[in-house]
Order: C-alpha cells, then structure tokens, then sequence
C-alpha cells in the first residue's frame, strides 16, 4: 500500500482537536438501546447541515514528476487510497458544522474518528487546502518535505437516502468530494533520493547494522515508492530525480 512519506499519519496529526467536538455532537442523541436518534434541528440550533452522508471510494490516481520536466500520471484500484484519506472516509462519513456563519467544518468516521477539515458554503458546496509545516524527509536536515492539500466537492441533502444496513442511524445524503494530495521536496534532496534507490535495488547499501535492519530500512523505503514503480510512474532509476509527487482520490 502506497503511503506518503514514511509517516502517514501527518494530515491526521493537525485535527485531532476537532475530534471531541465530533463525538461532543455524536454523545448529544437519544440512546434507546442499541439505537441513537439523531437530535433535530432547532431555532436554538439551527444546524440542518451536520449529520451522516454516504460517500464512496470512485477512482484514485496518482502522479509523479522528475527532473527531466516530465510527469505521468496513471488510475490505480481503490485499495491504493492512502490511509490518510481512507481512514476518514467511512460510508457513511460525519460532516459536522464548527460554525454556521464560517462555514468551518470537519469530516470525520462513522464513530467519529480521523477529522480533517472542510467548508461549506451556502450552496452546499464544500472546499478546503492547506499546507503542512516543512519537516526533515528521512533524518536528511538538507532535505525538506511538506503537503499541499486540497479539497472540492459537494453536499446534496436527500433525506430519503436508505442508510447502509444495520446502521442505526438517518443519512441526510451524499457527499462529492475530491482530495487532491501532493508530497513536495525543497533543500539539497538528490544525495538522500540516490541513496534510497540504491536501497531499493540492492538490500545490502541500504546502510543498516545487519541483515533484519537492513530489511525494516528497505520496507520503508518501498513504501514510498513502490505503488509509483507498480504503476509504472517511475522506475528505481528515477528516485533520485523525482521533483514531487501527488494522488487525487474522489469520492460520491
């Protein structure tokens, strides 16, 4: 499984605060037994937005880029969706409003785990990207890494929509959305790239202390890598040239 960098939890990392409010909203029901009513709207809380929507994995793909000014990109089956991505878009999925006259909100699990966040505007179309704070890529200080993310999307309220079976709870309908996720490198990169392709290739300059480390050094290093090599992206020739590299992965 593709995984960004060798951490793949960092989008998580920045919105776990909006986590309590999430469950806060979600421990608000009526509990009767096994079944949790979802509380109404009122004119003390005039919130119709907030709620359970279905939204299913469509197609992810990805993309690279080198330095020899060339990027291809190629669709790969839904089980390649990164787990920051993945992780937070269960179906059905929470969008739950921060605050109405903002627009902020979170997307979160069914049982309210993973936040990342999102706008809602007025029409109910959704919109979100930031940047993460560059941070050292595999122990290198010369080399930096960080995340431009983006979110599109929409809301179309159906109260009708059937819940999933042996969900207890209403869907107020689906969600449309698509992240857009590019890994970007700044710094003196080339001599560390160099090194893992040649990790890559070849168990023993993967630099550790013996056989098993240098195996956990070379799994790491194919995490990073080896869904753009599977999909012909790159070869282990390119690592040290890649420029950047991204995935879109949509959801309806």
């Amino acid at each position: 499984m593709f995984r960004l960098l060798d951490d793949s939890n960092w989008i998580f990392i920045f919105f776990y605060g909006s986590l309590a409010v999430v469950l806060s909203w979600m421990a608000s029901g009526c509990h009767l037994g096994n079944y949790t009513e979802d509380p109404p709207p009122s004119q003390n809380n005039p919130d119709f937005i907030s709620g359970y929507y279905l939204s299913r994995p469509q197609s992810i793909r990805f993309y690279a880029s080198t330095y020899q000014n060339s990027t291809h990109q190629a669709e790969a089956t839904l089980s390649f969706i990164p787990a920051e991505i993945s992780g937070t878009m269960s179906n059905p999925v929470i969008l739950m409003m921060q605050d109405l006259q903002l627009g902020t909100a979170v997307l979160a699990t069914s049982n309210g785990r993973n936040p990342l966040p999102v706008s809602v505007h007025p029409d109910l179309s959704l919109s979100e990207s930031w940047s993460t704070t560059p941070r050292t890529y595999w122990n290198d200080p010369r080399c930096q890494t960080y995340l431009e993310v983006s979110e599109t999307g929409a809301v179309t309220q159906d109260p009708s929509t059937p819940p999933p079976p042996n969900f207890g709870h209403s869907i107020l309908g689906t969600i449309q959305i698509r992240f857009q996720v590019i890994t970007q490198f700044i710094g003196s990169c080339q001599p560390t790239f160099q090194a893992l392709a040649n990790c890559y290739q070849d168990l023993n300059q993967c630099g550790g202390t013996d056989g098993p480390s240098n195996i956990q050094i070379q799994n790491q290093v194919l995490a990073n890598f080896d869904a753009l090599i599977q999909l012909k992206l790159i070869t282990p020739a390119d690592i040290p040239n890649i420029v950047n590299y991204a995935y879109e992965a949509s959801y309806l």
